[in-house]
């Protein structure tokens, strides 16, 4: 009986198996090879370091911003609270009395503005794309609009 060959071994072309002898594992098995590349020059730029703590600062800036805003409007808890978060990109809220997919349409059809609804109680908020002083202005606008529909 002929000795069949591993499933990694096989010969593959656009057509399928064998016709053209193009070994579908030598193909593939250089595939990080350009990140790698483009990781290690990164990193040997001396610039790196520096490119780095800028994008942590801006992140560090934007989380203590939301810290700031949540301190400074305890109002919001009215509609919505913050879980516990640790980022400069994104946090999720939890609404008691309102439903996160009617507030998430509504931000979206008055405001403009896209957040994602998670579950039936949690809104996802992305502040990754805003500068700093954008971020006041989104919870402005998250607790209007729940205002809107509380009415």
């Amino acid at each position: 009986m002929p000795r069949r060959a591993a499933p990694s071994s096989r010969l593959w072309t656009k057509s399928g198996l064998d016709a053209g002898k193009l070994d579908l594992r030598a193909v593939i098995s250089n595939g990080p090879a350009l990140s790698q590349k483009l990781v290690a020059t990164a990193l040997t730029n001396p610039d790196f370091y520096a490119q780095r703590q800028k994008c942590v600062d801006t992140m560090r800036g934007r989380y203590e911003k939301v810290v700031e805003v949540f301190g400074k409007h305890p109002e919001y808890a009215e509609f919505f609270e913050p879980y516990p978060y640790n980022s400069g990109y994104f946090m999720c809220v939890h609404f008691a009395k309102l439903e996160a997919d009617a507030v998430r349409r509504h931000l979206l059809q008055k405001y403009g503005a896209g957040c994602i609804a998670i579950g039936r109680e949690n809104l996802r908020v992305a502040f990754s794309s805003l500068s700093v002083d954008q971020v006041e202005p989104l919870f402005e606008t998250i607790y209007k609009a729940c205002q809107d529909l509380a009415k």
